[in-house]
């Protein structure tokens, strides 16, 4: 809840009380978030239409990197199989060898519904496909279904409806008052990366700190950020 004197964010335990608030989540649990008063129409119905991707990363580790001895980069990019991109994480020296395997979309829906074991089974029956039968014999083997992730519902960022984010994207991540938006979907350039998120923190920090040091004057702020946001998304 908000007004003329800060902001109320309760829990059904515990409330806090500020001046202002940076909402750093993802899109669908947003969403979740009851607000007094009510986001503007724009705002909540982009929050209605967001989906998070579907996402497994799986990271399998080896004694060395074995594929750069016969001259591959450890990276592809597939369009059939359990993995559809492997990137090589490992330190420039090669050892351990570390080979990172990402199943996105419907691929990564069937494979959330294996066990654990078998889920491992046909990932490395798939990196052997690719790199060989030591591929198929890591030392240590982990993965994690971004889907399952109750604070994260999916990876690795938010996407929407086409036509969407033409029409009112520069309405995600506009101030509310003193409601103020950070995360990867609200940025205006390299959405959907780190690089996207930490744009958007600073943005974030900018309303903030210039809401700080302008609450009585007759233009706020906020006012000038989010025209030149309506600017980048041609609202």
């Amino acid at each position: 809840m908000q007004d003329q004197a800060g902001v109320v964010v309760s829990t059904v335990s515990q409330a806090w009380r500020a001046q202002r608030v940076v909402i750093a989540v993802p899109p669908l649990l947003a969403r979740q978030i009851r607000f007094t008063p009510q986001l503007p129409v724009a705002q909540a119905q982009l929050l209605e239409r967001a989906q998070m991707g579907k996402i497994i990363k799986s990271v399998s580790v080896y004694p060395e990197a074995f594929w750069r001895k016969s001259g591959l980069s450890g990276g592809l990019n597939a369009d059939m199989g359990a993995v559809a991109v492997t990137l090589d994480a490992s330190p420039r020296g090669g050892s351990p060898g570390v080979l990172v395997a990402l199943t996105g979309g419907r691929r990564a829906e069937q494979l959330a519904r294996l066990s654990t074991d078998t889920r491992r089974a046909v990932i490395q029956e798939r990196l052997r496909t690719l790199f060989g039968p030591q591929a198929a014999r890591p030392v240590a083997y982990h993965d994690y279904a971004w889907a399952d992730d109750p604070w994260a519902q999916g990876g690795y960022a938010a996407h929407f409806p086409t036509g969407a984010l033409s029409r009112s994207g520069a309405g995600l991540g506009a101030s509310f008052e003193r409601l103020h938006w950070a995360g990867t979907e609200t940025a205006d350039a390299w959405r959907s990366y780190m690089e996207g998120a930490l744009q958007s923190a600073e943005r974030a920090a900018t309303e903030v700190l210039g809401s700080k040091h302008h609450e009585h004057t007759s233009v706020h702020p906020n006012v000038e950020i989010n025209k030149r946001r309506e600017k980048v998304w041609g609202g």
